[in-house]
């Protein structure tokens, strides 16, 4: 049986762990020979690099092609330990399968177009690009959280970005990221200092943009309810076919969902508005948030410049240098977590030392 012949071929490469040949395969019926087993060989980069481009060449075929599949094998088999080198060949043909997702989803099953992006993305992560591939980012950066992503936290210096960051400084849909953007001006001007001026536009936006948001949310609620009581007689109803014989179906309204309500992710601490509790998130208590953010923007400044070093692809002795510059008792909990993130011996020797 196959199922059996499957199960004991897994077993034997699992145990095995051979090393494939490089024209193991070639096409796609190769392919399907040896998709439930690919994992389970030693890495072999030529291996990796023809899946790659298989995937590619097949990505607009009009042939039965399963695109989910040879994704998950690409990931599982090439991508499982994020230590490996890649070269630039196959660190481009992983960015054509990111950019592909997007600019050519029509080819894709409507219902896999999601894990196919978040298949690609997870593999792009950590791989420096060609200078066309980075401008496609710049240029796409707001078409969707994953390349806005890739953008952000590119693993390395680029006057590309660097570029994009300084125009999109003020840009109102990066003020949530303010760390990662800074990141990119200190890679080109390590001693730059943020003006506390911008978090302070940064926190009036954001509490404008979630006090909106939360009216929205109380609006539709309001319409909700007074769709469900006043017109309840004009809706239309779902029947209930589990009836006993000697009644009628029953029938009941057709639940519409609530609105969603999202709020604004900051990266310091939120007094909660005690009175607001039936809502699907908690609601910040926005005197409270004010005053508190107001008394400590010393500290909130400090921590953003801390975590945009961090982010920053500066060599380990400027960001040991910086990280210093930066270090108060005051943020203490962020410089220790962050210097660990890290795996600074040298920053946890001085730290501890003046303890």
């Amino acid at each position: 049986m196959k199922s059996r012949y499957n199960e004991i071929q897994r077993t034997i490469l699992k145990i095995e762990n051979p090393y494939p040949d490089d024209n193991i395969l070639s096409n796609y019926p190769d392919y399907i020979k040896v998709r439930d087993f690919l994992h389970y060989y030693k890495y072999n980069i030529k291996v990796l690099n023809t899946l790659l481009q298989l995937t590619i060449s097949l990505w607009k075929s009009e042939k039965r092609i399963n695109r989910l599949s040879l994704m998950q094998s690409i990931k599982r088999y090439g991508f499982k330990d994020k230590t490996e080198l890649y070269p630039i060949e196959t660190r481009s043909l992983v960015f054509e399968l990111f950019r592909l997702s997007y600019d050519e989803s029509a080819f894709l099953n409507p219902n896999q177009v999601e894990e196919i992006r978040k298949l690609s993305n997870s593999c792009l992560m950590n791989l420096g690009l060609t200078e066309n591939e980075e401008t496609w980012l710049t240029d796409n950066a707001f078409k969707a959280d994953n390349i806005l992503n890739r953008v952000l936290r590119y693993p390395v210096q680029s006057s590309i970005i660097s570029k994009w960051a300084r125009e999109h400084f003020y840009d109102n849909r990066l003020r949530t990221r303010r760390p990662e953007l800074l990141s990119w001006i200190i890679d080109e001007v390590p001693d730059y200092e943020l003006a506390q001026e911008i978090l302070a536009d940064d926190f009036e936006y954001l509490n404008k943009s979630d006090i909106k948001a939360i009216k929205e949310y109380e609006d539709e609620m309001d319409a909700s309810k007074i769709i469900g009581t006043e017109l309840s007689d004009f809706l239309p109803q779902k029947t209930s076919w589990l009836w006993a014989e000697d009644k009628e179906p029953e029938k009941e309204l057709i639940n519409f969902s609530n609105p969603e309500l999202s709020l604004s992710k900051r990266f310091y601490g939120i007094p909660l508005d005690s009175k607001k509790v039936d809502y699907p998130v908690g609601i910040p208590d926005f005197n409270k948030l004010t005053k508190e953010f107001y008394e400590t923007i010393d500290k909130t400044y400090t921590i953003t410049m801390l975590w945009a070093v961090y982010y920053s692809r500066l060599d380990n002795s400027l960001k040991t240098m910086l990280f210093k510059k930066y270090y108060s008792n005051d943020t203490y909990y962020t410089f220790f977590k962050l210097i660990k993130k890290m795996n600074n011996i040298e920053l946890l020797i001085w730290l501890r030392d003046k303890q």
